[in-house]
């Protein structure tokens, strides 16, 4: 299915009743990496999964920023008629939902993020083959810039995920946590960036404990 929203045409899916969660994927991927955290939990929830613009079946702007990908999610909130809806956003798609969860306080029932950064400079790079010429990975490399202003602005209780070996600096992490007003984090043992997210059912079970 595909909504026009923020200028963008959006494609996403829509499995299950009930409360109504978003699934948001990270940088260079698309809604597939989802697919058993859907089957996981399209019995407890109507999950919507998103191919952000540029990725998978949604279409290219001219350039990326994350402030537009989370506008875009707004949008699409907006358009489906979703009401308080739970977010999960892993990397790219976790700083959209931070964004999101600021600037549209009342969007959101709950957010939680995964592999999620403040900064470019929170980033260990070393694990990762980044183009600067692309301009979805120049993205990583520009933004975001997310203050604590920000995250305090966040007013929904928000589970902040990392894995014990994730990419991201635990510090950030900590900093993100620590920040928003009702924010809680949760380490993943023996996980690095995304072995916890990507076609896994510990994304899943987690969201369950957390949700349910």
């Amino acid at each position: 299915m595909f909504a026009e929203v923020n200028g963008i045409r959006i494609h996403y899916e829509v499995e299950g009743e009930g409360r109504p969660l978003i699934l948001l994927h990270g940088n260079g991927e698309d809604m597939s990496i989802f697919d058993v955290a859907v089957e996981e939990l399209k019995d407890f929830f109507k999950v919507v999964t998103v191919d952000s613009r540029g990725h998978g079946s949604s279409q290219a702007p001219e350039e990326y920023h994350y402030a537009d990908m989370a506008e875009d999610v707004h949008g699409l909130i907006t358009e489906l008629g979703l009401v308080r809806p739970v977010l999960f956003g892993y990397s790219d798609g976790g700083i959209a939902g931070l964004i999101l969860a600021s600037e549209h306080p009342d969007d959101l029932l709950r957010l939680a993020v995964g592999g999620a950064n403040t900064n470019p400079s929170a980033v260990d790079w070393s694990g990762f083959d980044v183009d600067p010429e692309d301009p979805l990975q120049r993205l990583m490399l520009e933004e975001p810039h997310i203050t604590k202003a920000d995250l305090r602005a966040i007013r929904v209780p928000t589970l902040v995920i990392a894995g014990e070996f994730d990419a991201v600096d635990r510090s950030d992490t900590e900093f993100i946590a620590g920040s928003i007003p009702h924010g809680h984090m949760y380490i993943v043992p023996d996980a690095d960036h995304g072995s916890y997210v990507e076609h896994s059912v510990i994304l899943p079970r987690l969201l369950k404990d957390w949700l349910i």
